[in-house]
């Protein structure tokens, strides 16, 4: 990954801040992700994490003023926040999204090994992570 690359370069004017937020299904590798994107982002000092959590819970001025701070700020997610699939779609310089990927079969096995869930509420869960990453992903 270079930080270059996806992060807006500094210079004498400023650099343009940046939330970054670490999306991915349930079971993924989406804890794995924002542990290297946090590592990537502070080891370089270009920004520390918020937390692992679902951006429903800060609130939409708090989404807001973390795209407009100083730093970089890493949130990680796996639902997809509304505000975010505009800003995406608007090409917003605030935002930037990693998104993590694992095969359905995969995630499957592992919700079911971890949580022993019914068929129905695997289905469910699949069904929702798909539309997320479909919201996210496919239709900007």
């Amino acid at each position: 990954i270079s930080f270059r690359r996806f992060w807006p370069p500094r210079n004498g004017l400023g650099s343009i801040p940046v939330l970054v937020v670490c999306n991915g299904m349930p079971r993924a590798g989406s804890t794995l992700q924002w542990n290297l994107v946090c590592e990537l982002a502070e080891a370089t000092g270009y920004g520390a994490p918020i937390g692992a959590t679902a951006l429903d819970s800060i609130s939409q001025d708090g989404v807001d003023a973390a795209s407009r701070g100083e730093r970089i700020y890493v949130v990680k997610q796996h639902d997809v926040w509304p505000g975010l699939i505009e800003r995406v779609q608007r090409n917003e310089p605030g935002i930037r999204v990693c998104y993590i990927y694992r095969d359905l079969r995969d995630v499957a096995v592992s919700m079911q090994n971890k949580w022993s869930r019914t068929w129905e509420a695997l289905l469910q869960a699949l069904d929702e992570a798909v539309t997320a990453y479909e919201a996210l992903v496919v239709d900007p």
